[in-house]
């Protein structure tokens, strides 16, 4: 066997296992596609965490977009860690608002590690009631049948859990006590959990 031929099977051998590994990633992209439409049938009670820190000029516009889902067994529960975050003032109102929806505020200082969103999410789940939960910045704004599209998927008996990553593109909308030059700069950046919260 000459060595040409020896190179050239283990060139082959090596574009083919790119070719294999190419339609193996194409048929896992296609087969966790985003879900369309709600399944009408499928309408489960749903509890959101909204961790809150602050307050910015479209807060009430981005909260009320999930009090409108038509979702009968939506719980949202609000969290803030300081009794006097400007995000209570706007909360209230919204409860208000919404008195046929089951809406909570906790205010909880209890601090569980270094992260203060984390904290924020474990003292809001003693008043979770529902087994599905959906955790959601407050910055975040929905269209009307969002959440029924989310869970679509969890109808199916084989499937668990669900992530879905928000991208957005930032702009000054951050309030004061969360702005820092290096990390809210405008530009498309993934949402993740951080310190600064």
């Amino acid at each position: 066997m000459s060595v040409t031929l020896i190179a050239e099977s283990l060139l082959l051998s090596l574009a083919g296992t790119g070719i294999a590994y190419l339609a193996w990633a194409i048929w896992c992209v296609w087969r966790f596609r985003p879900g369309g439409e709600a399944h009408p049938s499928y309408r489960p009670a749903l509890t959101i965490l909204k961790p809150l820190c602050g307050a910015y000029p479209d807060l009430l516009d981005c909260l009320r977009s999930f009090c409108r889902q038509d979702c009968p067994g939506l719980q949202i529960v609000f969290g803030v860690a300081d009794a006097a975050d400007p995000a209570l003032p706007i909360v209230r109102p919204i409860m208000a608002e919404f008195p046929a929806r089951d809406i909570v505020i906790v205010v909880d200082p209890t601090q569980h590690g270094a992260n203060r969103k984390v904290s924020n999410l474990i003292n809001m789940m003693p008043l979770a009631k529902h087994g599905i939960l959906i955790v959601c910045d407050s910055d975040v704004r929905i269209s009307e049948n969002c959440l029924g599209a989310l869970v679509r998927p969890l109808a199916d008996p084989t499937v668990g859990a669900r992530f879905r990553s928000v991208i957005t593109f930032n702009t000054d909308r951050a309030p004061a006590n969360r702005r820092n030059s290096k990390s809210r700069r405008p530009g498309l950046s993934c949402q993740n959990v951080d310190a600064q919260f």
